[in-house]
């Protein structure tokens, strides 16, 4: 027997996110209350120029309640594809205009769910890699993308989506030239 919606106790929406309790019966007759989220998909990028990870300064989190160093994302509006908005993104959170983006490629070739046991949030992961030089940039921070820096990063990444996204970026570096 597969799981049963039985009702829906409540639903409360914001321009972000929608969230949802409903009563469920599992696959096992048992009765649940059961909350999830609904919420635009995310889109993370991880740009490389001249051999470096570039990422935005670190920003203020509210869920964490602190500075984090994250790669460039947001959110995915509905029927805008992937590409115009990595394009709106890098353009927003680094500076980088159309021309200086060499090539833009899919880190996988569908998104991954986010939390798929209370969430509907899918994600999309790009590699990007860049021209110009680090002046053509709003102010931001760099570390090499070889192997050796690779400890480091990750000690300052928090962001679980972007150390999953960097690592299967490093995993399939063979796809992705740039990345030694």
């Amino acid at each position: 027997m597969d799981w049963k919606l039985l009702s829906r106790i409540c639903s409360f929406k914001t321009p972000w996110i929608e969230l949802i309790g409903e009563h469920w019966q599992d696959d096992k007759g048992q009765l649940l209350d059961y909350w999830r989220t609904t919420t635009d998909d995310s889109l993370i990028i991880i740009p490389e120029q001249s051999g470096d990870f570039i990422f935005p300064n670190k920003i203020f989190r509210p869920g964490v309640g602190q500075m984090t160093l994250d790669f460039p994302g947001g959110r995915v509006r509905q029927g805008v594809p992937i590409n115009t908005m990595a394009r709106e993104i890098l353009a927003r959170e680094l500076g980088v205009t159309d021309n200086s983006i060499i090539e833009l490629e899919n880190i996988y070739t569908t998104p991954k769910f986010i939390n798929s046991s209370t969430s509907s949030q899918k994600l999309f992961g790009l590699y990007a890699r860049l021209n110009g030089t680090k002046d053509d940039l709003l102010p931001h921070i760099r570390f090499g993308s070889n192997k050796s820096n690779l400890s480091r990063i990750l000690e300052e990444l928090q962001c679980l989506q972007c150390r999953a996204l960097l690592l299967e970026l490093i995993t399939c570096k063979e796809r992705f030239a740039g990345v030694r």
